[in-house]
């Protein structure tokens, strides 16, 4: 076999092995019950049932739109990769106003 009939077979064995699909965005929405510079802590409650809260890291190229503190409510953006959840975007749910 020569050189040039071997190259294109390499070729398409390389394109053809299987590729990491990227890390699909999820979300999820609670009530701080804590936040430090580094994580925040966020938790749910259903009606009905027992309340679920997850940690997320925050990185310098985290989104923060309003001002995050305990018992504010969010919606969290977040990709998770290595076991981790990493914030890509915090929303900071304002309360309305009381009458």
């Amino acid at each position: 076999m020569c050189a040039s009939a071997i190259i294109p077979i390499l070729l398409f064995c390389a394109l053809a092995q299987p590729q990491e699909p990227p890390a699909a965005d999820q979300y999820f929405s609670g009530v701080v019950i804590s936040y430090h510079a580094d994580k925040v802590t966020v938790e749910r409650t259903v009606l009905g049932a027992s309340s679920t809260s997850r940690s997320f890291t925050i990185t310098k190229e985290t989104q923060i739109d309003g001002r995050l503190r305990q018992k504010a409510r969010v919606t969290v953006q977040f990709v998770t990769k290595d076991d981790v959840d990493r914030a890509v975007h915090i929303i900071v749910r304002n309360d309305p106003p009381k009458k």
